[in-house]
């Protein structure tokens, strides 16, 4: 089967995204799509710091969908500098502490508790990079959630786009 070459995280946003879509398009996007994404694909790492690192480079795909306090500079350079395997526990006090704040808010905002919400779903994915729920980034949390952002937030092409970066991401 196509999807057993994907990859579990993969795999799963293809899935979610193919849902969303109108039923007449979904055929020949899945066509498009594993033409593009031509041989197999080996699992992630189990690595936390690879996993991380993957996270984030998903991440960076939807910040412009998050909600305010996450569209800022200082968030968009975690962000890259995870992507890119710098040590974040080396972040000044300063920066962790003004990053936890925002965090919270966006974690406790009652106007994002709406999983469908494609505002929510790319700021919490961001949320869980940064600040992980658990001891490791939920890599397959954060592909969907960003997934759904995109999904629900793009035109078709552009979904599509952003798919094919989360193939070369993972």
């Amino acid at each position: 089967m196509l999807l057993d070459n994907l990859g579990e995280e993969l795999a799963h946003s293809l899935l979610l995204i193919l849902s969303r879509l109108p039923e007449d398009r979904r055929s020949s996007f899945a066509e498009v799509f594993f033409e593009e994404c031509r041989g197999g694909r080996d699992e992630l790492p189990h690595d936390a710091r690879r996993r991380l690192e993957a996270a984030a480079s998903v991440a960076l795909l939807v910040l412009d969908l998050a909600v305010d306090p996450l569209r800022n500079v200082r968030i968009a350079d975690l962000l890259v500098g995870a992507a890119q395997g710098d040590d974040l526990t080396r972040t000044p006090a300063a920066a962790v502490a003004d990053l936890q704040k925002v965090i919270a808010r966006v974690r406790f905002d009652v106007e994002l508790e709406d999983p469908t919400d494609p505002r929510a779903a790319a700021s919490l994915a961001i949320a869980e990079v940064l600040d992980p729920a658990g001891e490791e980034v939920a890599l397959k949390a954060v592909v969907a959630r960003a997934s759904w952002a995109a999904v629900e937030s793009w035109e078709q092409p552009r979904v599509f786009a952003f798919l094919l970066q989360v193939a070369a991401v993972l």
